[in-house]
């Protein structure tokens, strides 16, 4: 039963919860509503009231049917209930509730639950029973939708059976003649489509047409809901307020706990701060936080009246009762009340007191259905989804536990191919992030187990982590010791060589002082030696002056020359000037015409940049648009009529051919709506071990760990598969020959199973030289020779025509995974200790190694027609290297943990990566700075990929057991196929405005033609 909650004095607004029966005086606005369900429920016994959340339904049974019921002729009794998680038990529960205001024993409610159940007719007996002789029971069934809410939300066992028992029950009791039991049902639209599930209920609402629609209250309506409550405890609003109110709450129709919650806190307000003046004002509703903001500042001042236990109990209750859904959105979900003391970790009665307080009637923020004292099944939920959509605290509970989902889920999906054998441990910066999570989250095994059972193997792989973590750590520390010591050592001989270098010093200053003595007595003879130079310097100075008088008269006679000189040319100089004056008129002319012709090339060049800039702004609205249809999830046409025009922009003005945003909105659509060349595979029970494409064909074979080996045809429209396949055994790796004729399938059991392609049922052979696992299998170019690596570290080399094979030596290396290049030139093998080593193919000769302290390599790959070899790291690295050259060209940090697989499209110039991190990465090898294709839509980690022949699409395997085959086009012009035949319109006017830009002349997106509706305009 919900809990009971008793009134507060003088606030005539119950706040986020309905209104209750004592609370009928209160209630206004729903008097047609009333009338009608009313109406319906006498003329046929039976009447569904629907509605959206928040709507009224239930205030409208409790304060509008029942009082009117009272007044129509005969004695009425009611019993209300709400499902929960044991409908049938909910009912007998009320039934028994019913005999105790009767004065009668029912018996146990156990007891009545069992006979409900083995008799469908059993509800009519027992409650007539209990009627007097006039008396009309109705009964309610509210929240009906909580038989699906809690069964979905993993909350309580609801088996199908029981459901259906319990419909059953219901529509029995009004089905008998003269009956005096009447049903209303209250169920929230968003179920509706849900009843189908139980045809006769579904044809009572529909086909019957039982049903109630409560839609949101008009203005009018709101006015009496808002208003005339006030009045009734002698207030009233000035209309200032009236009006702000009724234009805001016009806006909220069908959230109508805001607007209680908000009137509520208005009155909660003035009776705390003593405020008795008449008439409320617009400031005292900006006091609450408006209707915009009432639900955040009430949530936020119940949780702040918390201490700080109750607060951390608070949070995990909200952690429990909310999830984020796909879209981003934030939902309520029902949760048992003992499922939140063990993920809390605290005692029954410190929880059920922090419970109380969130649920009371100053709160109203949760409830619960059931004992908290005595039964921990007791469901608990919030009290409408308007509180996570209002509350920022609440959605950062929320933002916290999806991310704590996702890192468990992350790290059980490691554990798993820890244990299958195809990943190491933990190293860091991983490593730090989830011993982070652990510390901070301290998950236990009641909440993992709801979102992956393999809880201990996931903390099992995580302290083994951090064991080999903390000894590497461990024998790092000795070799510093080690090397402080040298350091110590080398310090000492450091001192005894200063000591033996000041002895030196000693005697090179005696020395040096004997130098400086010599010096002296040099400089004294220096001083004599300067005497004899005056005496000659001036014998010099006479010589000086007499030579000086013979240069002036020479000087005068060179000016007398200069003059005539001078006046020569002058007029030379006129002459010249003459000559430059032509010359500069002929250079203003052919000024004039330079900068015409440089006038006419600005102009070119600004209508060019002019051209360019308007480009860029359209790639830019197209990549905008794009991004604006991944938001319209639901909106079929205008999502579709984004992402494709976007396209059409991109090709137009030169943009990227597979820019990501353009991509990712006609991928989005695809996924919604279907697309031709998108392709969800279904065919494997569990995780995909590996996918095989056939040599220029459409097919492809796969393998799983449900033991399949299965073949599949991309061309066909319809989904066309094959089995190849199906044992005890799983093939962990498939390879198919270049001629198309063998596919190889590496065991588990160590064997090498070859199968004729075209005829898969034909004689097939197995090839037996491994004691491990199959890891690696490639074929030579010919396809008369083929590699493989196992488990066991063993690199053998099959000739297929002898069915013979031979080690090729790689010392005391083991290796698990191997690749051939273009023309069988060189062989890459990849180590168990996380080194690559290269051999020429035909001399069995190693060539070369990659190997880098602290990184370990866990995939490589040759590039389709070079000797070009990508290696991927633990650490998201991919370096690419010329194997021929022995060096490497470049690199990219393509994730942010370890490479797992990297594939190339041999025709499209494209790189496919895939990482621990979840992601799957398509890059353009022409320019690898350019953003990615990124996927983060698997199901689960990506553990097998590659391109078809044709270079058109990408097929990946997960590791998980939902949609773990897909296929993806490699080319946004792929998605764009058909496109229009999604559409039944084109973009309105309005739509172009707002989407595109008011500015940009409109166009059809599509021509009417090829739309998949046809509409007829009526004239």
């Amino acid at each position: 039963m919900v809990t009971e909650i008793q009134p507060l004095t003088n606030i005539p607004y119950p706040g986020m919860r309905p209104f209750r029966r004592d609370e009928a005086a209160l209630f206004f606005g729903r008097e047609r509503e009333t009338s009608e369900i009313l109406n319906r429920l006498l003329e046929n016994r039976f009447v569904a009231v629907i509605g959206a959340e928040g709507s009224g339904k239930t205030s409208v049974i409790n304060c509008g049917v029942i009082p009117a019921l009272m007044k129509t002729p005969g004695t009425w009794k009611f019993m209300t209930l709400c499902p929960g998680k044991d409908p049938v038990g909910s009912l007998a529960g009320a039934l028994v509730k019913l005999a105790e205001e009767k004065k009668t024993d029912a018996g146990p409610a156990s007891t009545l639950a069992d006979t409900l159940k083995k008799n469908p007719g059993s509800l009519s007996r027992i409650a007539e029973s209990l009627l007097g002789g006039d008396e009309k029971l109705l009964l309610v069934a509210d929240q009906f939708e909580q038989i699906f809410r809690f069964s979905r939300a993993g909350a309580g066992s609801t088996p199908e059976e029981e459901s259906e028992a319990f419909v059953n029950l219901l529509l029995n009791s009004i089905n008998s003649e003269n009956g005096r039991i009447y049903l209303a049902v209250v169920i929230s639209s968003e179920w509706i489509s849900d009843c189908t599930k139980f045809p006769n209920f579904a044809e009572a609402v529909i086909i019957n047409r039982s049903s109630i629609i409560i839609q949101g209250l008009l203005r009018e309506n709101l006015g009496d809901a808002i208003l005339r409550p006030l009045g009734l405890i002698g207030k009233k609003a000035d209309e200032e307020l009236t009006e702000t109110l009724l234009r805001e709450a016009s806006a909220l129709p069908e959230k109508l706990p805001v607007i209680q919650n908000t009137l509520r806190k208005i009155l909660t307000n003035l009776r705390k701060n003593g405020d008795h003046s008449e008439a409320l004002s617009v400031k005292d509703y900006e006091e609450t936080g408006k209707f915009s903001g009432s639900v955040e500042k009430h949530a936020e001042e119940i949780f702040s009246g918390l201490d700080r236990n109750e607060k951390y109990l608070c949070e995990k209750i909200f952690r429990s009762l909310t999830v984020k859904g796909p879209r981003g959105e934030y939902r309520r979900k029902p949760c048992t009340f003992g499922h939140i003391i063990e993920v809390a970790g605290c005692s029954p009665e410190k929880l059920a007191e922090v419970v109380k307080k969130l649920s009371d009637d100053e709160a109203n923020l949760i409830y619960y259905q059931g004992d908290l004292n005595n039964d921990l099944n007791t469901i608990i939920d919030i009290r409408y989804n308007v509180l996570p959509e209002n509350w920022s605290r609440c959605r950062n509970w929320a933002d916290e536990e999806d991310i704590s989902v996702r890192t468990y889920k992350h790290l059980a999906a490691l554990a798993s191919l820890y244990h299958q054998g195809k990943t190491g441990l933990l190293k860091q910066p991983e490593l730090r992030q989830f011993t982070d999570w652990a510390a901070r989250e301290k998950p236990v095994l009641q909440w993992a187990v709801t979102h992956d059972p393999a809880f201990e193997r996931a903390m099992v792989y995580l302290r083994a982590s951090e064991k080999q973590f903390r000894e590497e750590e461990e024998k790092r520390e000795k070799t510093k010791k080690k090397k402080s010591k040298k350091r110590r050592i080398f310090g000492l001989g450091l001192g005894l060589g200063f000591i033996i270098t000041l002895g030196i010093l000693g005697i090179f200053i005696a020395g040096k002082y004997k130098a400086e003595r010599a010096l002296s007595e040099a400089e004294i003879m220096q001083d004599k030696s300067d005497s004899v130079s005056l005496v000659l310097l001036k014998d010099f100075l006479v010589a000086d002056s007499i030579a000086r008088n013979a240069k002036r008269l020479g000087e005068d006679a060179l000016k007398q020359k200069e003059t005539e000189f001078s006046l020569r040319m002058q007029a030379v100089a006129g002459a010249e000037k003459e000559r430059i004056l032509r010359k500069n008129t002929e250079a203003v002319a052919d000024s004039f015409r330079s900068e015409l012709a440089e006038s006419r090339e600005n102009e070119l060049k600004a209508l060019q940049q002019k051209q360019e800039e308007a480009a860029k702004r359209m790639l830019s609205t197209a990549k905008a648009m794009a991004l604006r249809s991944v938001q319209m999830t639901g909106l079929r046409d205008l999502q579709t009529l984004l992402a494709y025009q976007a396209w059409l922009f991109n090709n137009r003005f030169g943009g990227s051919r597979n820019d990501p945003d353009i991509y990712m909105g006609l991928y989005k659509v695809a996924k919604d709506y279907g697309s031709i060349n998108y392709k969800v595979f279904k065919g494997h029970d569990g995780a995909i071990r590996s996918v095989a494409f056939v040599p220029g064909k459409n097919q492809f074979f796969t393998s799983g760990e449900d033991g399949k080996i299965l073949k599949w045809d991309t061309g066909s429209r319809e989904q066309n598969l094959q089995v190849v396949y199906s044992g005890s055994g799983i093939a962990e790796v498939l390879s198919v020959s270049p001629d198309a004729g063998w596919l190889a399938c590496g065991m588990d059991n160590s064997v090498i199973k070859m199968i004729p392609v075209k005829d898969p049922s034909a004689i097939q052979y197995e090839l037996k030289g491994h004691t491990g696992k199959i890891k690696s299998l490639v074929f030579s170019y010919d396809g008369k020779t083929l590699y493989s690596a196992a488990l066991d570290g063993k690199l053998l080399k099959w000739d297929l025509a002898a069915r013979t094979c031979g080690e090729i030596g790689s010392g005391d290396v083991k290796i698990t995974s191997i690749d051939i290049s273009s023309g069988d030139s060189y062989l890459a093998g990849l180590a168990d200790d996380g080194r690559a080593l290269i051999w020429n193919a035909s001399e069995n000769r190693e060539t070369m190694r990659i190997e880098t302290p602290g990184r370990s390599i866990k995939s490589i790959r040759f590039r389709p027609g070079e000797n070009i070899l990508a290696v991927g790291y633990d650490n998201g690295l991919v370096e690419f290297w010329d194997v021929t050259a022995r060096k490497k060209i470049d690199e990219i940090y393509a994730h942010e943990s370890e490479i797992g697989n990297i594939r190339f499209n041999k025709i499209l110039a494209q790189m496919a990566t895939s990482s621990s991190d979840g992601s799957l990465k398509i890059w353009d090898m022409n320019d690898l700075k350019a953003l990615p294709l990124e996927f983060r839509d698997n199901d689960d980690l990506v553990v097998a990929v590659e391109f078809s022949p044709d270079g058109q699409l990408v097929v990946t395997g997960t590791a998980g057991g939902g949609t773990n085959l897909l296929g993806r086009p490699t080319d946004a012009g792929l998605l764009a196929v058909n496109v229009c035949g999604l559409l039944s319109r084109n973009f309105t006017e309005d739509e172009w405005n707002n989407y595109v830009g008011r500015d940009i002349a409109y166009e059809k997106t599509c021509d009417e033609k090829e739309f998949s509706i046809k509409v007829k305009v009526l004239r």
